[in-house]
């Protein structure tokens, strides 16, 4: 098995130290009504953040399955809103920090992902 931190890219190291609680907000087949997505976006704009790491979506997902949204203008396409998936140390409105785990949940690799 290949190493798993060519998963990802680590872009600060996080200031949690002694158990970290980890929440998982996974986009796609189980969150119906997008509900997780909802939740995890409200966290992220009412609350201090800092990006921890991001993952190589490319090494995860299966794009065949959920293709990526891009935007047609004319006779062209426009952009393409590519997926993220990226951890943030989140302090809430209390001071508790901890992490969250945002984007759309990986196809493939798993053990190497967790």
């Amino acid at each position: 098995m290949r190493s798993p931190e060519s998963l990802y890219t680590i872009h600060q190291e996080p200031s949690l130290v002694e158990r970290p609680v980890l929440v998982y907000a996974f986009s796609g087949f189980v969150d119906a009504g997008g509900g997780v997505r909802l939740a995890a976006a409200h966290i992220l704009e009412t609350c201090e953040h800092t990006l921890v790491a991001s993952f190589d979506v490319d090494e995860i997902l299966d794009y065949r399955a959920r293709r990526p949204r891009m935007t047609y203008v004319v006779d062209h396409f426009a952009s393409v809103d590519m997926p993220q998936v990226t951890l943030h140390e989140v302090t809430d409105a209390n001071g508790e920090s901890f992490l969250l785990l945002v984007g759309p949940e990986p196809d493939y690799q798993w053990q190497r992902f967790m």
